[in-house]
């Protein structure tokens, strides 16, 4: 398993602790921006690129 960094398993962490299990659902929609209620995740390449919880919190990964 490759290693993650720690800002990529923080964003993780994050959306699990305010969604759930729903970070599970959100892992099989890959390249695509997944929504649900007003917390968008942009995955490229199947990793979190992007994370947006509400229009002015924002968490990048780069």
């Amino acid at each position: 398993m490759p290693s993650r960094s720690k800002q990529e398993v923080d964003a993780r962490q994050l959306w699990h602790e305010v969604f759930g299990d729903s970070l599970e659902s959100v892992s099989r929609f890959f390249g695509h921006i997944y929504r649900e209620d007003e917390a968008f995740v942009t995955y490229v390449d199947g990793q979190v690129a992007s994370m947006l919880l509400a229009p002015r919190l924002t968490l990048r990964i780069e």
